[in-house]
């Protein structure tokens, strides 16, 4: 996995991992690498690389996210690179705002964005989904709507990295739902994700880990992210 930046000495690791995605059961060509680190007493580091090819556009995101201890947002770093155009993203989160910058060639822009208490990030790795999931309330159960800070990307369109607010619903169906895997057999929590009219299904282990995560867009056309690689430190 390239990273932005290298792994410290000082950092511990928490867990790694590999997702394959298909496309209605079949392999897209997409793959994700992931990491999770800590920096004692100070941050926590979640490292991701998408690459592959979406239809014939030839794709790499690599993430560097920081997190406070308690999995608050502190500092995302994104690049993105689409037929060998990169846009380089970063955001900078505070308690009431988010400060966005954007790099694209010689061109450079930074916005500045009042967001909701206790928002989160949802950006694409599929390995960073758990981290919103936390800040359910799994005694309240039902369905929650959790403050998002989307960072969008359409690679179908050779479009840069855009930023968004949206309040999307969650709901939690249940614990020990057993899923299987290439990287093997988990006691799953399953909640429904409910984006633009489609219920979304996500599976995480105890350590809110995505195992899976189906997207069905269609009747006949349905994403899956199935997690084939998995280790996590005892």
């Amino acid at each position: 996995m390239d990273t932005l930046h290298p792994i410290m000495p000082n950092e511990r690791l928490i867990a790694w991992g590999e997702y394959n995605y298909q496309v209605a059961g079949k392999d897209s060509g997409l793959t994700e690498s992931w990491s999770l680190h800590t920096l004692p007493g100070e941050a926590l580091i979640h490292r991701a690389e998408v690459r592959g090819r979406v239809a014939t556009i030839k794709l790499r995101q690599a993430a560097h996210f920081v997190m406070a201890p308690d999995y608050r947002p502190s500092k995302l770093e994104m690049t993105q690179e689409i037929d060998g155009q990169i846009t380089k993203t970063t955001i900078g989160c505070f308690s009431e705002s988010i400060v966005q910058s954007i790099a694209m060639e010689d061109e450079a822009e930074e916005t500045e964005l009042e967001v909701p208490a206790g928002y989160n990030l949802f950006f694409p790795p599929v390995s960073a989904q758990g981290f919103i999931c936390r800040n359910y309330n799994l005694e309240t159960g039902g369905r929650q709507a959790l403050p998002l800070v989307c960072i969008r990307m359409q690679p179908e369109e050779a479009l840069p990295l855009s930023v968004e607010m949206q309040t999307i619903e969650y709901e939690y169906l249940g614990s020990d739902e057993e899923i299987e895997t290439p990287a093997g057999q988990f006691a799953c929590r399953h909640f429904i994700r409910y984006d633009q009219h489609m219920e979304q299904h996500l599976w995480f282990d105890q350590a809110w880990t995505p195992i899976q995560w189906s997207v069905p867009y269609s009747v006949i056309m349905k994403w899956e992210y199935l997690l084939i690689r998995y280790h996590r430190e005892r």
